[in-house]
């Protein structure tokens, strides 16, 4: 019996040992699955994306790119941001950064070009090549009889100015003439004024010229309508050699409707001695003339050789038929029958 009963109990224990190794087992495979839930656990961290780089200077922006990884250009192109400032990229923020790529292109801010002179060209290439610098060109015609039309002329600001966006140009326009024998003078007061008719000045003769005629010590005042549309007055003044007294002197002043003097205060002339005139009548509505003429011994007429006013051919074509029809309508009140005549339409353009 207890042979047995011992068998028993070693059959028992044998039992027990093999169930605790099964279960010591189990416990050893459960810990060496935690490493490889922490591996899957790294594997969907995100990827590294482009930052955003405008707004930060060159060098920082370059470095944050290096440090990535990622290869990248640089450009300059003018800008009003300061200098060496990322004002672009390409590609934009968020852009992932897989394998090779991608390449990034940064656009820096650099030093603003300076305004070249243009001054002496044409506008068409003086505009090209302003605006390939990336400038705004802005144009202004103005009278420039000496240069040629198209001619730049003038420039704001001048050449060298480093801060400047828009560059406007003084651009020399044609000129349209106003004779001034084509117009009637303007009196009042009861006051004569020139005729058109031939004259001599020394050797120069004029087939068509003002000619006031006078005795001595008498004056004579009167205008000329000029709109404010004319830039310049110019002409020869001098003593009629033809039927003028060597000794017949002349005094002219010229002023605006304001009364302001327009070129000298007083041209003398005498018979030896014409005299060229050339003033500006900028803004200038009414030109009045003052003449006085002078001889002790017998007539004194004087010469108004090829006095006329100039300006932008834009603007003062509309003034020179203002002039006209003021001139045609004073006409025509005082001789209302040849002004209404076929004959007298006829006459001007026959001339």
């Amino acid at each position: 019996m207890r042979s047995r009963s011992t068998a028993g109990i070693g059959l028992a224990l044998s039992c027990l040992l093999a169930l605790t190794a099964c279960n010591g087992g189990d416990s050893s495979e459960t810990s060496t699955d935690e490493p490889a839930s922490a591996e899957t656990t790294t594997e969907a961290a995100p990827a590294n994306e482009i930052p955003n780089l405008v707004g930060k200077d060159q060098s920082s922006a370059e470095e944050q790119l290096t440090e990535l990884g990622v290869r990248f250009d640089s450009q300059i192109e003018s800008s009003s941001q300061d200098a060496g400032t990322v004002i672009a990229q390409d590609p934009e923020e968020g852009t992932p950064v897989e394998g090779d790529g991608p390449r990034v292109t940064l656009t820096v801010a650099g030093d603003p070009p300076a305004v070249p002179n243009v001054m002496g060209s044409s506008v068409d290439d003086a505009r090209r090549d302003l605006e390939t610098l990336g400038f705004t060109v802005e144009e202004t015609d103005v009278f420039a009889p000496d240069s040629p039309n198209g001619e730049v002329v003038g420039q704001d600001p001048d050449a060298g100015d480093s801060n400047a966006a828009t560059v406007t140009l003084e651009v020399a326009r044609p000129p349209q003439t106003m004779p001034f024998k084509d117009t009637k003078p303007i009196t009042s007061g009861g006051s004569s004024g020139p005729q058109t008719d031939s004259a001599e000045i020394g050797n120069q003769k004029y087939a068509e010229a003002w000619l006031l005629e006078s005795y001595s010590g008498s004056s004579s005042e009167f205008g000329v309508n000029l709109a404010g549309d004319y830039s310049e007055v110019e002409g020869k003044l001098g003593i009629n050699t033809e039927d003028s007294d060597t000794a017949c002197t002349a005094t002219v002043s010229f002023t605006n409707e304001q009364g302001r003097p327009l070129g000298e205060n007083t041209y003398n002339v005498t018979f030896s001695n014409p005299v060229d005139v050339k003033f500006s009548v900028a803004d200038v509505i009414r030109l009045n003339i003052d003449a006085r003429l002078n001889s002790d011994q017998g007539d004194c007429s004087l010469v108004f050789g090829d006095f006329q006013a100039t300006g932008l051919k834009e603007s003062s074509s509309d003034s020179t038929d203002s002039s006209l029809s003021v001139d045609a309508s004073e006409s025509a009140s005082e001789e209302p029958s040849e002004s209404a005549s076929p004959e007298s339409t006829s006459s001007p353009s026959s001339q």
